[in-house]
């Protein structure tokens, strides 16, 4: 057996997932009308984790891209394998909880029960470009069918493509992003959750990946350094101009401008060059979070809503309902870490990206 080289731990990144995290819990437990939601907290999350995805899957599959048909097929495989035991465990085991609700007589909002398919086979971002019902307390897992969509197809496309056309797949990915914008939400009249509008913040991420493997990354860092002005002038543009051409602005370019600045970030403390920001990110409490954020992802609009249920059924004095939340997410996020997902987690060592020589 010959070992492919993998991804090495980087602290920091469980640091940027605290941060993506927590805007996504400002969006959605705070109005949208709060002053603090002036700027699209959800969406600037929500590509953040896009584009750390990207970098980590594509960093993932570059290093073990292979010449054999046979051994990219294997490569696939495992991947696919490993991705599964990582995300599909706590998925299915919430959405088990929301079928049981209605038995125990507990209020639970979503079209889990009309329409169970999208979500058992992570097409749920579907159903919700169709209805926009967000109200549905499992409206956040659109981006989860986003991701596993673009898994499934982007390890396919990565393994199989020539390594001298990966850069050229990545740029094209890059412009498509906003080509597909254009067409699926400004002519078409679309909300921009199906997968084909959100391939250019994996892409960014992507590009990251592949110019720090061919130790090229300060000429990606120089450009993403040019772009980050711009990209701010259009995050703010966005968020306090309101008028239709601020609209068009968003539908075309806010992902991008946000994805820009993910990949800057990124691109600053993945640097050999030691900077600042690491020693933040790489904080205990920082990490912490970041280690459980998909379990904070997974289960922040239903743990809070159940937890509050229960404690108002026993008739419990009234406390702080944000902070409680809060507590009681992360709470309940570890305990799932350390005996649930965390076990599963280990399965991984019998799936290793390795092919036999």
């Amino acid at each position: 057996m010959s070992s492919k080289p993998q991804h090495n731990y980087l602290p920091q990144l469980d640091g940027i997932r605290t941060i993506a995290i927590g805007l996504v819990l400002i969006f959605h437990w705070l109005p949208t009308n709060h002053w603090v939601n002036t700027l699209p907290n959800g969406t600037i999350g929500v590509t953040l984790f896009f584009v750390l995805s990207g970098f980590l899957i594509t960093d993932i599959l570059i290093k073990n891209k292979t010449e054999s048909l046979g051994d990219a097929v294997q490569v696939y495989k495992n991947f696919m394998i490993r991705r599964a035991l990582r995300i599909f465990p706590i998925y299915y085991l919430t959405l088990a909880v929301g079928f049981a609700l209605p038995k125990l007589h507990i209020p639970f909002t979503t079209d889990l029960y009309q329409h169970p398919w999208y979500y058992i086979l992570y097409t749920y971002n579907h159903l919700l470009e169709k209805t926009g019902f967000w109200a549905d307390a499992f409206s956040p897992y659109w981006s989860l069918a986003v991701e596993e969509q673009f898994y499934l197809v982007w390890a396919f496309v990565v393994l199989l493509i020539p390594k001298k056309h990966t850069i050229t797949l990545l740029w094209a990915t890059v412009i498509l992003g906003i080509i597909f914008r254009f067409y699926f939400i400004y002519i078409q009249q679309g909300q921009g959750l199906i997968t084909l509008t959100c391939i250019d913040c994996f892409a960014w991420g992507g590009l990251l990946s592949w110019y720090r493997i061919n130790q090229v990354q300060d000429q990606l860092h120089r450009l993403l350094r040019y772009t980050v002005i711009p990209s701010l002038a259009i995050l703010l543009y966005v968020s306090f101009v309101k008028d239709n051409t601020a609209t068009l602005v968003k539908i075309l370019f806010l992902r991008t401008a946000i994805s820009c600045i993910s990949a800057y970030i990124l691109s600053l403390i993945c640097s050999p060059k030691p900077h600042w920001l690491n020693a933040v990110l790489s904080s205990a409490p920082m990490v912490f979070v970041g280690k459980i954020s998909y379990g904070v992802y997974v289960y922040h609009m239903t743990v809070p809503l159940l937890f509050w249920f229960v404690w108002q059924k026993f008739h419990l004095p009234a406390i702080g309902n944000h902070f409680t939340s809060l507590i009681v997410l992360l709470v309940a996020s570890y305990l799932s870490w350390i005996l649930f997902e965390k076990p599963i987690n280990n399965l991984k060592k019998y799936f290793p990206y390795q092919t036999k020589k």
